[in-house]
């Protein structure tokens, strides 16, 4: 997976993307990182286009 950021009004937002096809975000809901769900964004990649988000 590729990390990457984009710059907003209040600050940046950090996500990590990879694959090809439908998209899929995949959103988390405590403020760990994206990182926890590398590997199954991984598997998700081989068929589609994967999000996903980090919240700082």
């Amino acid at each position: 997976m590729k990390k990457a950021y984009i710059d907003l009004k209040r600050g940046q937002m950090h996500y990590r993307f990879a694959g090809n096809g439908d998209p899929v975000v995949m959103l988390h809901m405590s403020g760990n990182s994206s990182g926890e769900y590398e590997g199954s964004g991984n598997i998700l990649a081989q068929k589609y286009s994967v999000v996903l988000l980090f919240p700082y």
